[in-house]
């Protein structure tokens, strides 16, 4: 055997042996660098926050974003939902008996997750940038059976809900709450339409939407309350802020619809 043949199988025994330990020693080495040791890397992360620590200041906030421009709304659910069915239907329905121990609410609907037909997220916001307002997130639920239909807007932190309806599934549509947009959004004669016509009755319960919402709690601004006609409750933010809800039961050609709330799908452009 000549020398090179001899050196070539050097070489090839010395690549083998190096190939078998050079991960190992690779291995061991990186483990020296990194272990124990912190690794700083800026990410982007977006985290929950309470950003009202009453519901009162969520109202006050509608309020003074409305009174100043425009809400709007965009439907979020696809992005987080956080509750199922059956969770929404249970806190719909607890919230709902409060109304209607309250008086602000006649209903003997059960609701149950097997009849929710719609659930929406949204987060409301002022369309204007002069009221500071923070993103408020709310559900809207739909019931249905073979003939009554109940819409529930309530808040997704404290549930307090802000517009109930109860009607028959083919109600008139003249009695039907439907989206104004923007236009005259502060003109109170054209939002709260549903004073007295058509057997609607009067609004005796105001002392409910007062306990309903804890109103006596909320320090931050003045805030004072009152009857403004036979089916709207009214309350006003610093002398200047106002926003009204709406009680009545309304008789259409398929029976009586109740409501009571906040007429959100006219104060807000969903």
């Amino acid at each position: 055997m000549k020398w090179y043949t001899a050196f070539g199988v050097m070489c090839v025994f010395v690549l083998f042996a190096a190939a078998m330990w050079f991960p190992g020693y690779y291995s061991r080495l990186y483990d020296e660098r990194t272990l124990d040791q912190a690794v700083f890397t800026d990410i982007n992360m977006s985290t929950y926050e309470t950003s009202y620590d009453c519901f009162m200041r969520k109202l006050y906030a509608i309020a003074k974003a409305w009174n100043q421009g425009t809400l709007s709304a965009v439907r979020t659910d696809e992005l987080e939902l956080s509750m199922d069915k059956g969770q929404l239907a249970k806190i719909a329905r607890k919230e709902m008996k409060k109304l209607t121990n309250l008086g602000l609410m006649n209903t003997d609907q059960k609701l149950r997750s097997k009849n929710l037909t719609r659930c929406e997220r949204y987060t409301i916001y002022a369309s204007s940038d002069s009221s500071n307002m923070k993103g408020i997130s709310c559900w809207k639920l739909v019931f249905e059976n073979a003939k009554k239909s109940t819409t529930i807007f309530f808040d997704e932190e404290y549930h307090k809900i802000y517009y109930a309806e109860y009607a028959p599934r083919k109600e008139d549509s003249k009695h039907s709450v439907t989206s104004a947009g923007s236009a005259g959004a502060r003109d109170f004669n054209d939002i709260y339409d549903m004073t007295g016509q058509d057997g609607a009755e009067s609004f005796t319960e105001g002392e409910g939407v007062v306990d309903y919402y804890d109103v006596a709690s909320f320090v931050d601004v003045p805030c004072a309350s009152y009857m403004q006609s036979g089916s709207v409750w009214m309350m006003e933010f610093d002398y200047k802020y106002q926003i009204g809800f709406i009680k009545d039961a309304v008789y259409g050609e398929n029976g009586y619809t109740y409501r009571f709330g906040l007429p959100v799908e006219k104060m807000i452009q969903f």
